[in-house]
């Protein structure tokens, strides 16, 4: 590792845990962090160990779009380290020539018309910014083939996972009844929890669908549905779902969680389900995983390049009575289940740890800062 200490200019939303964790993974390392946000949050567990500038809350487009603007152009940095390509401060820090370049892609950035409907501006600006960056990261060998579509040279291209911070997702099976009171879930319930935000895209209406034959199996079962990102008339959908199918008192919904309080919610969840249509790697299962939570996820083809079905995870078809076999299983087969925690929790040590993925990271930006 590299003793220089250098000054990081991050560019992406401090409302994303992700973004979050990556800065304080380069703190860890020793180099000043300042984060540029497109939008202003509150972030409420503790004081972060670096500065968040943003727009002033509530002001119109233009003066955000002027604010950001100014924001970047003040940056005086040795690196200019952009989360998410489709994104205006990255858009603005490639406008305005902040080099070196760094983009990290997260999928739905890069997957046009994948997971929303993609404007020609928007499309425009984010391959013009990727086309330019010294080093692009991707999540996945399939971003990797997205982005060399999108015309980025292979050597100016780094595939990592990021990964989790071991030292926070991990179980805390302490927490399991103190967060099930907090949910007013009964102590002895079989807990079936979907952490992903409250979206079509995540497919929770499946989840409600799948229920009824859960529960003619595993009579205890509830789902506890994360409120985090919530699309409103999608969340009425779910409900009335399960409403008509004579579930809704098996159905919670469960406010979105700070990064840091996420542990606990894994740890109070028997199973966790992911089950987007569209996805670049997902995160949050790799941190169920580190928290010993067995996962039923969607069987995406480059989810494989990590993920072994019935190894580390159980992958389905995105449909309900895949979703609820799975379910039934990991919920009636003990030895099932504690072979999918222990290998998942072994493949997550090995590949997946943010800190080991900062390093690798930080070496090709020294590598950048070379004298040419």
């Amino acid at each position: 590792m590299n003793s220089a200490k250098l000054k990081i200019a991050f560019l992406g939303a401090i409302a994303s845990p992700h973004v979050v964790a990556r800065a304080l993974a380069f703190v860890r390392l020793g180099h000043e962090v300042k984060l540029v946000s497109p939008a202003s949050t509150e972030y409420s567990t503790v004081r972060l160990p670096f500065n968040v500038e943003s727009p002033r809350p509530y002001c119109g487009f233009v003066v955000r779009l002027s604010s950001i603007f100014y924001l970047v152009l003040a940056l005086r940095s040795q690196i200019y380290f952009a989360h998410f390509a489709s994104e205006i401060t990255t858009w603005v820090a490639w406008l305005l020539r902040k080099r070196p370049l760094v983009i990290s892609v997260m999928g739905g950035d890069v997957l046009f018309g994948e997971q929303s409907r993609t404007r020609w501006y928007n499309r425009f600006l984010t391959i013009k910014a990727l086309r330019s960056a010294d080093l692009v990261i991707a999540k996945s060998e399939q971003l990797v083939e997205v982005v060399e579509r999108l015309g980025v040279h292979p050597e100016r291209i780094m595939q990592v996972y990021w990964g989790i911070e071991s030292d926070v997702f991990r179980p805390r099976r302490d927490a399991r009844l103190r967060c099930l009171d907090g949910w007013c879930i009964d102590r002895s319930s079989f807990v079936i929890f979907s952490p992903r935000m409250l979206q079509p895209l995540y497919n929770q209406m499946t989840m409600v669908e799948a229920l009824p034959r859960i529960i003619a199996s595993v009579p205890q079962a509830i789902l506890a549905l994360s409120t985090y990102g919530e699309d409103r008339n999608y969340r009425a959908q779910v409900s009335a779902v399960a409403e008509a199918g004579g579930v809704s008192d098996r159905l919670v919904f469960v406010d979105g969680r700070d990064r840091m309080e996420m542990p606990e919610a894994y740890s109070a969840a028997d199973v966790v389900l992911s089950l987007p249509v569209s996805d670049g790697f997902p995160q949050s299962v790799l941190e169920a995983m580190g928290c010993h939570v067995p996962v039923v996820m969607s069987d995406l083809p480059h989810f494989r390049e990590l993920i072994e079905d019935e190894s580390h995870a159980l992958l389905v078809s995105v449909d309900a009575s895949h979703v609820a076999d799975a379910v039934i299983r990991l919920a009636t087969d003990e030895a099932l289940r504690c072979s999918l925690v222990s290998r998942a929790a072994e493949l997550v040590s090995r590949v997946a740890d943010i800190d080991a993925a900062a390093q690798r990271v930080e070496t090709r930006i020294f590598d950048l800062l070379k004298p040419k």
